[in-house]
């Protein structure tokens, strides 16, 4: 059925909605999402840890719910919330929301599982797909590889259980609501949804190149000919120090799975952040990322980048840090710990519907430091030493 009449007044509009067994609401009402359940109500406030609505149809009342409860917001703008994604601190989706304020984007737009925005107007609907016409030609979207279709009107249907939709749309808030003459910003993480229509052939997964045959394992101190000690710290010999900074960078690879698996718990996922902010030396440790075919990199602090990558999700990802080396010699800091750089090689690549839809091969150099502390064992005072992750920079991503 051909959607002839979606700019005419509002009864037809609903009447073409309802011919396509639409489940939209077409009142000036929000919707909330919850994990098991829909409810309508005009949601009020957002604090740290509630959400305050009113019912409609019992507008007298206000309700207040736990904010952990609520997964998704949607309001009669067409504006929404992806609530977990509100602790990276979006105060200004909040705002916009709260005020209805209205959407500068004057088109239909298809969110897909894979997290591309399609824009354009929305022709028809079938049981199986979305016809949605674009300035470069019709497009049919499997209704099995999408999200959402949010229609200008405000009105939108939601094609995924709202868990899903949440991990989604959560790192998408502010690019869905940009006006066409401030085109979005592509700069985003290693493992951004920046990939072809689903369904399209895998593309070849590049392939890292070794430093020498097929030799990944990290050079040693004896292998370079390096001093078996650190200088100044004679109880500390390199070899442990590389233990050490090797089994930092495996955790922190374990975490990043973590983080991309979509089954992942969000509490387990909550835990695997505040345990990854644990390898680093503070919380001001920072990660620089890249997309392949862009130049410059975007730099962020450890926490907000790690909260950033749980917001996108695949059926599947695979990361593996190759080629690993370390720098011959630690170098003693005015603050009195030792810095050394680990460069490494992670090859990317996130799957969708068991096709690699985004792949990626990032040369990063990490800052490690090797810090000393004393510690009382048996009333007796000792320095002890640990080594702590710092910042990670990107050398250079290609395909």
């Amino acid at each position: 059925m051909e959607y002839k009449h979606l700019r005419k007044p509002r009864t037809a509009f609903v009447f073409l909605l309802l011919a396509i067994g639409s489940t939209v609401s077409v009142a000036a009402q929000d919707k909330i999402y919850f994990a098991s359940e829909v409810k309508d109500g005009t949601v009020a406030e957002i604090t740290a840890d509630k959400i305050k609505f009113k019912n409609p149809a019992n507008p007298g009342p206000v309700y207040t719910v736990a904010k952990n409860k609520v997964l998704l917001a949607f309001n009669s703008t067409g504006r929404f919330i992806a609530v977990p994604a509100l602790e990276t601190g979006n105060q200004t989706a909040v705002n916009d929301f709260i005020s209805n304020k209205p959407s500068p984007v004057k088109s239909d737009r298809v969110v897909t599982k894979a997290g591309e925005i399609l824009t354009g107007q929305l022709a028809k609907e079938d049981d199986q797909s979305i016809y949605l016409k674009t300035p470069n030609g019709d497009q049919k979207i499997d209704k099995s590889n999408t999200v959402l279709l949010l229609l200008q009107s405000g009105q939108h249907k939601l094609f995924a259980d709202a868990t899903t939709a949440a991990n989604i749309l959560g790192g998408l808030m502010d690019k869905m609501f940009m006006p066409p003459a401030q085109p979005a910003n592509t700069q985003t993480l290693d493992i951004a949804y920046t990939k072809p229509a689903p369904k399209a052939p895998s593309p070849e997964v590049p392939k890292p190149v070794p430093a020498e045959k097929e030799n990944n394992k990290p050079t040693t101190a004896a292998q370079r000919g390096t001093s078996e000690f650190v200088d100044g710290l004679g109880e500390v010999s390199f070899n442990e120090y590389e233990r050490k900074a090797l089994q930092k960078t495996e955790d922190l690879n374990i975490y990043l799975k973590m983080l991309c698996d979509k089954n992942a718990d969000w509490q387990d996922a909550n835990k695997a952040i505040d345990q990854a902010v644990n390898l680093f030396v503070n919380e001001d440790a920072s990660v620089e990322t890249s997309v392949k075919g862009k130049a410059g990199a975007t730099r962020y602090k450890i926490r907000e980048y790690l909260k950033r990558i749980k917001l996108i999700k695949y059926d599947k990802v695979d990361i593996e840090w190759t080629n690993i080396q370390y720098v011959s010699k630690l170098k003693k800091g005015p603050d009195g710990n030792y810095y050394g750089i680990i460069t490494f090689e992670q090859v990317f690549r996130g799957y969708m519907d068991k096709n690699v839809v985004y792949s990626d091969v990032t040369r990063k150099n990490v800052e490690v430091v090797l810090k000393t502390y004393n510690k009382s064992i048996e009333g007796k005072n000792i320095t002890a030493w640990d080594v702590l992750l710092s910042d990670i920079g990107v050398v250079v991503t290609k395909g």
